[in-house]
């Protein structure tokens, strides 16, 4: 009886207030939760909520419902459509909507045991300005400004290079834009770059279709140089200390390629205890050519640049599978990937796929503060082939040197097999606080890992333990293998920007 009371009270209150309102809709609508709001607006059959408001199990209502500038929260029945305008709109476990759920500069919440059909958001980037004159609310939407048909990327059009033992500076020039003003507007990008050290040119090519949310179909082709050991460090990393102190990490090969992938981006930020799995389809077919290493300029040391290995000069045709995942946690957090490659040959006559297996690479790390501020990294990547032919060396990684085990040479464990796992323990310094770097944080590290190559020999497991100091311009480390009884120590230092 009281909730029939309280059921009764409320719909007073709301048609008493309703009676003389009236909502105008102006402006941009063309899109579909825009023409929705319209809609709503043209029927003229809604009652307006302006004050926070439960309604309550027994509410029903048979027209339209429009939240205006409140929140409110529906446990009962709505047989038409709801517009929630700068405001909020939750509905509750057991509630109803008949008709769809539109916000326009507002939020709605829906349970998994209410029933409501489509729910649809006017994106944030068009202009949302609500006037209330007397008992009229005047609702006017702008669309966002057409984004043009051709910008260009980074500064000036010019993408931040990169500099290794092959290449040299490689210098990019990019340009992007998009297809009209809507929401899933397709988007292109195109970028050439120009190799100094070998006098060569490059371009790459991309067409994003987007489908819903942050969904979409790529189409991407070219000319482009690539590595399969960009996880080691990363771009700047390693090409700041190729310049500086001549160590490049990395090996590299040519490609010409074509690929088509569906694939769904990652959120742009993670709330607290808040994770992710988006996935990633596509195929690739591509053929590929060895580069050797030239002898571009470095700042420090004079020692001859490693060579560059050859890779399978042919074409490769695959199917490609995979996810990206992470999680965050309130002091924790965690970042992985997992890839599955199967190249597949070519039908009988045909020459466009020269080599068949399959290959699995899982990379993830994990950070943490632990007591009093300490922190704990750990970093594992895995590359797992399955056959039946070993993967040509173009998907082949290495271990030794600087990034994973530096008492080995540079690149002295390659295979299409690699295990690496690595702990970093850190404290900061807080008495001590440096110029432009900050906090230093003393440091030890533990790694261990190994690569080989398919139907050969047991893998030779190597480790490293390591003291040292981490700033936020370089890591300097001294590291030392306890297996060997000289305990010949090596340095190792790499450099990163403080942003």
């Amino acid at each position: 009886m009281r909730n029939l009371w309280l059921a009764l009270a409320l719909l007073f209150l709301i048609a008493g207030e309703s009676v003389a309102q009236r909502l105008v809709v102006e402006g941009s609508t063309d899109h579909p939760a825009a023409s929705a709001l319209r809609e709503i607006a043209d029927r003229n059959d809604y009652w307006i909520i302006d004050r926070d408001t439960v309604l309550p199990a027994t509410f029903q209502h048979e027209g339209d419902l429009v939240v205006v500038d409140a929140t409110v929260r529906l446990e009962g029945t709505v047989s038409g459509s709801v517009a929630v305008v700068s405001g909020s709109f939750f509905i509750r476990p057991g509630a109803r909507v008949g008709g769809v759920a539109v916000a326009v500069a507002g939020t709605i919440g829906s349970s998994a045991l209410a029933t409501v059909g489509d729910t649809l958001f006017l994106p944030l980037d068009y202009n949302v300005v609500v006037e209330q004159r007397g008992a009229e609310y005047r609702v006017t939407l702008r669309a966002p400004p057409r984004p043009p048909f051709i910008r260009t990327q980074g500064v000036l059009g010019v993408i931040i290079p990169s500099y290794d033992r092959v290449n040299g500076v490689t210098v990019r020039a990019g340009l992007a834009g998009g297809f009209g003003t809507d929401s899933l507007r397709p988007h292109y990008e195109v970028i050439g770059s120009y190799y100094s050290a070998r006098g060569d040119v490059g371009a790459t090519g991309r067409l994003l279709l987007p489908f819903g949310g942050r969904a979409h179909l790529s189409v991407s082709g070219g000319r482009t140089v690539e590595t399969h050991d960009e996880w080691i460090r990363g771009d700047l990393s390693n090409s700041l200390s190729a310049l500086l102190v001549r160590s490049d990490v990395r090996n590299y090969y040519e490609s010409d390629f074509v690929e088509v992938r569906v694939e769904q981006l990652p959120p742009l930020t993670l709330a607290t205890r808040q994770g992710y799995i988006v996935p990633r389809l596509g195929v690739r077919a591509s053929r590929d050519r060895s580069l050797r290493a030239r002898d571009p300029w470095t700042l420090f040391g004079d020692e001859p640049w490693r060579e560059n290995p050859p890779v399978f000069e042919g074409t490769l045709t695959s199917a490609l599978a995979g996810f990206s995942a992470g999680w965050r946690g309130v002091t924790s957090g965690f970042i992985s990937s997992a890839d599955l490659e199967w190249a597949f040959p070519s039908p009988e006559g045909r020459s466009w796929g020269e080599r068949s297996f399959v290959q699995l690479v899982l990379d993830g790390r994990w950070t943490m503060i632990a007591l009093w501020d300490h922190s704990l990294e750990l970093h594992g990547h895995v590359m797992q082939s399955f056959g039946p032919d070993p993967a040509p060396p173009q998907r082949w990684s290495l271990i030794g040197g600087p990034g994973t085990l530096p008492t080995l040479r540079k690149g002295e464990l390659r295979g299409d097999n690699l295990v690496f796992l690595q702990s970093t323990y850190a404290v900061p310094l807080r008495f001590l606080v440096l110029p432009y770097a900050g906090i230093p944080q003393l440091a030890a590290r533990h790694a261990v890992g190994s690569a080989w190559v398919s139907n050969t020999d047991a893998p030779r497991w190597q480790q490293n333990v390591a003291v040292g100091v981490r700033q936020s311009v370089a890591d300097l480390f001294l590291y030392l293998d306890p297996a060997e009884a000289d305990r010949d120590p090596h340095f190792s230092i790499s450099f990163h920007l403080p942003f």
